[in-house]
């Protein structure tokens, strides 16, 4: 679908009917990426229960990650009147589902990341580093506030029925800045660190991979527009770059830990001839 349908036309009930292949292979993508959204978010939560510590994991990146999803799900939320429409008039369950799925997406894809300093603050709170926990707390209690002011933003606008398309852009280019810097305090964080510490590689491998397949399933719905679909693209690269950066911090450490236990597995055999002798 080209940029230039998907800002002149609006889509028809049509666009939303699973009469087509790759309609039909749409929606199986859609649904095996949401159930794909929550298993690549487990290890990530699994990692800061089972260290009981947010070493390595940026307070920014969880701020400005948050506040991306947040106002990502605001700007599909706000072009959805197309589809509750052809809900009510045309569409089976089946076929609402389907073109219900974007915005299901992107609701549990910010949920899912809100988590993460939910989980920071539970079982991180008696860390050493407690300035790292203060600012977490500070950064949930923003995103909170923001979460609600967006709402409410959005409820003013469907209610009064005033400028929904440019608030909806305004929401999406708010959500594509964000991302677009979302990824570098924690990648400076990474780097200075020297290593992954909370930072859950598994995750990323899941959710670089399918960053990209989200974009590309969000491009192909007739009710999204670029500023939707290109903050998961955008997100996608930059996180393809942590994860390059974590897996060679880990292969080093690896390394460095194999060295280490073949020296100290020499000197060890070293002092048994001594003592044999």
């Amino acid at each position: 679908m080209s940029l230039t349908h998907q800002l002149s036309a609006p889509p028809t009930c049509s666009d939303y009917n699973l009469d087509t292949r790759t309609a039909k292979i749409n929606f199986g993508v859609s649904v095996l990426m949401t159930f794909g959204m929550f298993a690549s978010y487990a290890p990530q939560l699994y990692k800061i229960v089972k260290r009981k510590n947010a070493e390595g994991i940026s307070p920014s990146f969880l701020l400005l990650g948050s506040l991306s999803g947040g106002f990502f799900f605001a700007n599909i939320a706000m072009l959805a009147d197309p589809v509750v429409h052809c809900c009510k008039r045309e569409l089976d369950a089946t076929e609402c589902l389907s073109a219900s799925l974007g915005v299901i997406q992107i609701f549990f894809q910010a949920s899912m990341f809100y988590t993460i300093p939910i989980f920071c603050l539970i079982w991180a709170r008696r860390q050493a580093d407690q300035n790292q926990y203060e600012e977490i707390k500070r950064v949930t209690t923003l995103v909170t506030a923001s979460f609600f002011v967006s709402a409410l933003v959005c409820v003013v606008s469907k209610v009064t029925g005033k400028y929904p398309r440019t608030i909806a852009d305004v929401f999406g280019i708010l959500a594509a800045l964000l991302t677009c810097v979302q990824y570098l305090p924690q990648i400076y964080t990474t780097y200075n660190l020297g290593h992954v510490g909370s930072l859950s590689i598994p995750m990323m491998c899941l959710q670089t991979p399918g960053g990209f397949i989200w974009a590309l399933s969000l491009a192909l719905r007739p009710e999204t527009k670029w500023s939707t679909w290109a903050v998961t693209f955008v997100a996608a690269v930059l996180q393809g770059v942590l994860l390059i950066m974590a897996v060679s911090f880990e292969y080093r450490d690896k390394k460095v830990d194999e060295r280490t236990a073949l020296l100290n597995g020499s000197v060890n055999g070293d002092d048994d001839d001594d003592d044999e002798a």
